[in-house]
């Protein structure tokens, strides 16, 4: 299995449901969850890295942010 594959399988298994019960989105072309929350957005996303092999490695990162329109008028 190509790792990207790998890591969606791993997500579908394991996050997608507590995910998508708290609001969340996947995108699973940007390895990516996402969700508005009054005027908050949440995102949370995996970044593959760009080493890894087929059978030999797979590695990841999380990225967590929450962005605001109303940030830069409160700044």
């Amino acid at each position: 299995m190509k790792p990207k594959a790998l890591i969606i399988a791993n997500i579908e298994a394991f996050l997608l449901e507590p995910l998508t019960a708290a609001g969340f989105k996947f995108s699973p072309g940007q390895l990516t969850f996402k969700r508005a929350r009054n005027e908050f957005v949440q995102t949370i996303h995996f970044q593959a890295n760009r080493h890894n092999e087929e059978h030999v490695c797979v590695a990841f990162w999380s990225h967590y942010q929450v962005s605001s329109r109303s940030y830069t008028s409160w700044h």
